[in-house]
């Protein structure tokens, strides 16, 4: 939902629950632009993200995947800045490296574990 929000507004958003939580998980759209949906306004997507952007957060690990139809999304996952680093959940494309059993070639988990 935080292509939903003025990127000022999802930073602090960003922040906020950093401090609060362990972990955050966001799956943001990239290039699927929606004005809105059956006459509701506020399913406007009004910022765009992009790995530079969640690179500014302390703890931040992103990947930038594509679906067959060449639509692209972030997944990404903010730790908590109080963790140790052998605590951070890291997800991470794998595409051009190994090959995985997960059909996005995705690999995620622990640091260090």
């Amino acid at each position: 939902m935080i292509e939903h929000l003025p990127k000022s507004v999802g930073a602090d958003l960003i922040e906020y629950l950093q401090y609060r939580f362990h972990h955050v998980f966001l799956v943001i759209p990239v290039d699927w632009v929606v004005y809105e949906f059956a006459d509701f306004d506020h399913e406007s997507h009004v910022s765009i993200w992009t790995l530079n952007d969640m690179n500014r957060f302390e703890g931040a690990y992103a990947v930038q995947l594509e679906t067959e139809e060449g639509k692209r999304f972030l997944l990404c996952s903010v730790n908590g800045i109080v963790l140790a680093t052998k605590e951070h959940f890291v997800v991470r494309d794998i595409s051009n490296h190994e090959k995985s059993d997960f059909l996005l070639d995705v690999e995620f988990g622990y640091l260090n574990e």
